[in-house]
């Protein structure tokens, strides 16, 4: 059986120990040279001053979580993907995808922008193109560029959804043009990154401000 508490202090001063008492709320630190640490009531201030902060800082960000998801609400009708909305909201996408997490877990109307595989975002975008196609169609529009602009998509993917789902586009009036924008044919792009290879800077600029008149006169 090992010697009492009482027997191993007695051992401890025969061998010349010695024994200190140290004055509650202190700490045995001044043979090392530092300052002995106490608990005052001005460091309890601190504690309490420190956990107020982070309590208000986590209300603070509840706060402006719901500012967001008020916004997203205003947006989620008119954003055409996730890249948008977050964008419109100045945040990053994940946040963005916390915000559907923690608060629109169950709303189905913000389901399109949530995160999920390459394969399942391309087949549901594809079917918001599809509809949006359609009620183009159903207003008379005419042509897989217009109708593109219309849905904000490219006429290229607007000409392969509508030939995987059989649909009929009737062909566009090509004469016709887009206001704001002028044909380039690519000869023309092609000379000018010679003008830019040979420093040419005043034959590029030259000949972009005759294309821009061109499109000015041509403008309806």
């Amino acid at each position: 059986m090992g010697q009492s508490l009482e027997e191993l202090q007695a051992e401890f001063l025969a061998k010349g120990g010695a024994i200190t008492a140290v004055p509650i709320g202190a700490t045995g630190l001044d043979g090392m040279g530092l300052a002995p640490l106490t608990f005052t009531s001005v460091d309890a201030e601190r504690k309490k001053q420190a956990k107020e902060f982070r309590l208000k800082a986590q209300t603070h960000s509840r706060e402006d979580d719901l500012a967001l998801v008020a916004q997203i609400h205003q947006l989620k009708g008119v954003a055409r993907s996730n890249i948008e909305l977050y964008r419109a909201l100045t945040c990053t996408n994940d946040r963005l995808q916390r915000l559907l997490r923690d608060y629109l877990k169950d709303d189905e109307t913000v389901d399109r922008f949530r995160a999920m595989s390459r394969e399942d975002r391309t087949e549901r975008d594809n079917r918001f193109l599809l509809e949006a196609v359609k009620e183009q169609l159903e207003q008379g529009v005419k042509g897989v560029h217009a109708i593109g602009r219309a849905c904000g998509a490219s006429g290229q993917r607007v000409s392969a959804l509508a030939k995987r789902y059989r649909l009929t586009i009737p062909r566009g009036d090509p004469t016709i043009r887009e206001p704001g924008r002028v044909q380039i044919a690519v000869s023309q792009l092609q000379r000018w990154s010679d003008y830019l290879k040979e420093d040419r800077i005043e034959d590029v600029e030259r000949e972009i401000l005759t294309t821009m008149k061109r499109g000015e006169d041509d403008a309806p």
